[in-house]
């Protein structure tokens, strides 16, 4: 990697760095028993019961603000990497480019054509960028760091949802269903016979994950931190890369 690109790393590594702090935050609000465990009839079964999971206790806002801005500064890497490379070229850094980023390919590879004919990039600088297809339906991962860094920015704060992905019960026996359906507003844990256990904090233990929930996360349907995780290490890629 190139010396000039070194500011560039910075805020991915800051937002690498966040990742168990911001696990640490999620771990201690959970902690807190944010969910309320009730029995409720089952409506395939009157002698049925489903076991379902509400969320009572928001999730803790400094989470919310921690990804944002763990999107921002990913996405801040790009934009200096760039910063750096039209400094070659004599453009001085306050009129420097986004990285571009693009909706479609046509847009995408009109604003590196833009950059090159401009002579702010060279023309294997402009291949470079070309390769990582920044755009929807090119490379997710960058398409959606932007959609999600601009929804910060208009939305106030992202959104993300706290779901429960695992659930362990004390008694389990002959015709405990686990189910773990997420619907609305609740996650249905069990299918169990009527009347055979009702959840208390001590017999249930109930596990959530953070899931980025305003736009796809362009690594499929994964938890938060393991989306952050692929986009530090795919900007990182780019960085270290670059000629």
């Amino acid at each position: 990697m190139k010396a000039d690109l070194d500011d560039a790393l910075v805020p991915v590594k800051w937002a690498e760095a966040q990742i168990p702090i911001l696990q640490e935050r999620l771990s201690a609000w959970q902690r807190t028993y944010p969910y309320e465990i009730v029995a409720e009839p089952d409506p395939d079964g009157a002698d049925r019961e489903l076991l379902v999971a509400y969320l009572k206790k928001p999730l803790d806002p400094l989470i919310v603000g921690d990804v944002g801005a763990m999107v921002n500064s990913i996405r801040t890497g790009l934009n200096l990497m760039l910063a750096a490379v039209v400094a070659r070229h004599g453009v001085i850094p306050n009129r420097a480019p986004d990285f571009p980023i693009s909706k479609t390919p046509t847009d995408f590879l009109a604003a590196v054509e833009k950059l090159k004919s401009k002579n702010w990039i060279s023309p294997i600088e402009a291949a470079v960028i070309k390769r990582t297809k920044a755009y929807d339906g090119g490379d997710g991962m960058l398409f959606h760091i932007r959609e999600l860094d601009n929804l910060r920015k208009h939305q106030r704060l992202l959104t993300v949802e706290p779901t429960p992905t695992q659930a362990i019960i004390t008694a389990t026996g002959h015709g405990f269903e686990k189910l773990m359906t997420h619907v609305q507003d609740k996650t249905i844990l069990y299918r169990i016979p009527q009347g055979a256990f009702r959840p208390t904090k001590g017999n249930t233990n109930l596990t959530a994950e953070i899931f980025l929930n305003e736009a796809p996360a362009g690594v499929g349907n994964h938890p938060a931190l393991l989306a952050l995780r692929v986009y530090v290490s795919r900007v990182r890629e780019i960085i270290q890369s670059f000629p």
